[in-house]
């Protein structure tokens, strides 16, 4: 009987863990412009926040700011860190953006 329910309870365990490991699938980020349309995103896809009046954060994200379109010159600012369910407009008006997941 203690066999069977060591058995269990490593089995509940790494159900667990199986679980918890998984990402969010789908879009990450909807942008929402001045014209009224939308769009959604994926981490790491560089995007322009000319027109952008919101950002909505389904997950939790760390956002660097750039100032070139492959978004490889960053800011001198400090990565800004978003909580799932955030929705605030654009630290800037001008310029470029990547998201990535936060750091562990």
């Amino acid at each position: 009987m203690k066999a069977l329910s060591f058995y269990l309870l490593v089995t509940a365990m790494a159900l667990m863990e199986t679980v918890s490991a998984q990402t969010f699938k789908g879009p990450q980020f909807v942008l929402f412009y001045n014209t009224g349309k939308g769009k959604v995103l994926i981490y790491d896809k560089c995007f322009s926040v000319e027109n952008v009046v919101n950002i909505l954060y389904r997950v939790p994200a760390t956002c660097q700011y750039y100032t070139d379109m492959t978004c490889k010159t960053p800011t001198p600012d400090y990565p800004v860190p978003h909580a799932a369910g955030d929705k605030a407009p654009p630290k800037y008006s001008k310029g470029f953006v990547k998201c990535s997941p936060p750091p562990k």
